[in-house]
């Protein structure tokens, strides 16, 4: 049975940490907190398949993050 590699949820979860926090903090922009468990899914969700199409980690974890600071951060409200 082959072993599931749990990378993609890791740093799916530190991901959402630090981008909410950079944009709660710095930006004073905080996530509607009846969303966090739609929008966490559905980052896992597009964590899972971007990992899928990834061949390294060290890419995948830049991707992801750039990604997720787009949508969190640059993006105005």
């Amino acid at each position: 049975m082959k072993k599931i590699d749990l990378f993609p949820l890791w740093s799916t979860l530190l991901c959402y940490a630090v981008v909410y926090g950079v944009s709660w903090l710095g930006f004073g922009v905080a996530i509607e907190l009846r969303a966090v468990p739609i929008d966490l899914l559905l980052q896992l969700v597009l964590g899972w398949l971007l990992y899928g199409l990834s061949r390294h980690r060290w890419a995948f974890a830049a991707v992801q993050l750039i990604f997720m600071m787009l949508l969190y951060v640059a993006l105005p409200r």
